[in-house]
């Protein structure tokens, strides 16, 4: 069997699960930023 490594990590939004935290949105400008800048995220 083959493992497969992925480069890219998806975060899905679930809006009945959603309690307005935004911690998606510094995680994702986090990631792809290197600073916590939420208006940057791309979700």
């Amino acid at each position: 069997m083959f493992g497969v490594i992925l480069s890219q990590l998806w975060i899905f939004r679930d809006f009945d699960k959603c309690s307005g935290c935004r911690l998606c949105e510094i995680t994702c400008s986090l990631k792809h930023e290197g600073v916590v800048w939420p208006e940057a995220s791309r979700i």
